[in-house]
C-alpha cells in the first residue's frame, strides 16, 4: 500500500519529493508535514507519530510514497509504529537512501531502523566500501543476507588486538 523512503541525510527529503513528482504520477509526503500558509513545514516528532498512528488506524490517507529521515528512528515510538505498519502490510516497501551512513549496529537509530522489515527492501548507496567490512553489517542485516549477530560478524572478518583485545587491528576472510 505504501513505500517508506528513509533518507540518510535530512535535506534529501525535499529532493525525494521533487524526484517522485518529476518521474511519476505520484506525490511524496514527508512524515509530520504541515501546511503553514502556502508552504510546507516539517513538524515535530509528535507530528510524525500522529501521522503514523492515523495511517495505522485508517483515519488518514497518505500518498503512496512516505518520506522520513533516518534520525526519526531514534524515537522508539516511531520505530515501533513503523514495525507494526510493515507487519500489517500497510508499508510493504522501504527504500533506504545513503545506507552506508548506518554503520553502528548498536546505536539507537540503527536499532530502530532495523525494526523496519517490509516485504520489499531496497538499500541504496553510491559510496563504495572504503573503511572496513564492518560497514556492511547493517546493510546486509537489513536486507536479510546476514543472520548472525554483530559480534559473530566482527569475529569472522576482524583480527582483534590492541588494548584488551578490543580493537580491530586487521581483517580476514575478505
Amino acid at each position: 500500500k505504501h513505500c517508506l523512503i528513509v533518507c540518510g541525510v535530512n535535506t534529501l527529503k525535499w529532493n525525494w519529493v521533487n524526484e517522485i513528482e518529476k518521474h511519476s504520477n505520484e506525490t511524496g509526503y514527508i512524515l509530520g508535514q504541515k501546511m503553514k500558509g502556502t508552504k510546507i513545514k516539517i513538524g515535530s516528532t509528535n507530528d510524525k507519530i500522529a501521522d503514523l498512528k492515523a495511517l495505522k488506524s485508517g483515519e488518514k490517507q497518505l500518498p503512496y510514497f512516505i518520506i522520513t529521515n533516518v534520525e526519526s528512528f531514534r524515537n522508539s515510538d516511531i520505530a515501533d509504529l513503523v514495525k507494526d505498519l510493515c507487519k500489517s502490510g500497510i508499508i510493504n516497501m522501504c527504500a533506504a537512501d545513503e545506507m552506508h551512513k548506518m554503520k553502528n549496529p548498536t546505536s539507537q537509530q540503527t536499532k530502530g531502523f532495523l525494526k523496519c522489515l517490509p516485504n520489499c527492501r531496497i538499500g541504496m548507496t553510491r559510496t563504495p566500501l572504503m573503511t572496513s567490512p564492518l560497514v556492511l553489517y547493517v546493510i546486509l542485516k537489513w536486507l536479510g543476507y546476514e543472520s548472525h549477530a554483530f559480534y559473530s560478524f566482527k569475529n569472522h572478518f576482524c583480527i582483534m588486538g590492541g588494548y584488551g583485545g578490543y580493537e580491530v587491528v586487521g581483517y580476514k576472510n575478505m
